[in-house]
């Protein structure tokens, strides 16, 4: 999958949300490629992609959010945040400001690591299997972008699509 996303912000006030979740496993790949450029004030833009990698999937996150003079009082945020569940997964994130206005909020960062095994502990010594308590944990992982579904039947349906891909429930 590629996803290209060309953004620009040029009213006053403007606003945008990107938000994603990538689940991959097997051999697939997902490449992001995202530029978001402000050229009106006051103007919002926020992303949060959040990813979850087996086997030998692959990922990239190339994001680029550009302040440009006349974009006063930007606010602007950066989030790619990983989880990888095998040796084999791999995640290339580059999240990019680049800011010539004077007057702005901007925040970026990217993280890439493994489940928490004090956290798998912890919810093993309260009778959670293993793969039940990795699920968990990975659903709370994802949670931050699940929450932003304004749609209560999406956000059902999202989660069910969720669970599913996890193997929650499943026998």
């Amino acid at each position: 999958i590629r996803n290209n996303l060309n953004i620009q912000l040029a009213e006053k006030r403007a606003k945008c949300d990107v938000y994603s979740i990538s689940l991959l496993s097997e051999n697939a790949h997902i490449d992001n490629n995202i530029v978001v450029k402000h050229t009106g004030p006051q103007c919002t833009s926020s992303q949060i992609f959040k990813g979850i990698f087996n086997d030998s999937s692959k990922g990239v996150f190339d994001s680029c959010v550009v302040v440009e003079k006349g974009a006063q009082k930007t606010i602007a945020r950066q989030k790619n945040n990983n989880i990888l569940l095998s040796d084999y997964a791999s995640i290339n994130s580059n999240p990019q400001l680049e800011i010539f206005a004077d007057d702005v909020e901007c925040v970026h960062g990217s993280t890439t690591g493994q489940l928490d095994n004090n956290a798998l502990f912890y919810l093993q010594s309260r009778g959670l299997t293993k793969i039940l308590a990795n699920n968990v944990l990975l659903i709370a992982f994802l949670c931050d972008v699940v929450e932003k579904i304004p749609d209560s039947r999406v956000k059902a349906r999202v989660l069910l699509d969720i669970n599913k891909k996890l193997g929650v429930g499943l026998n």
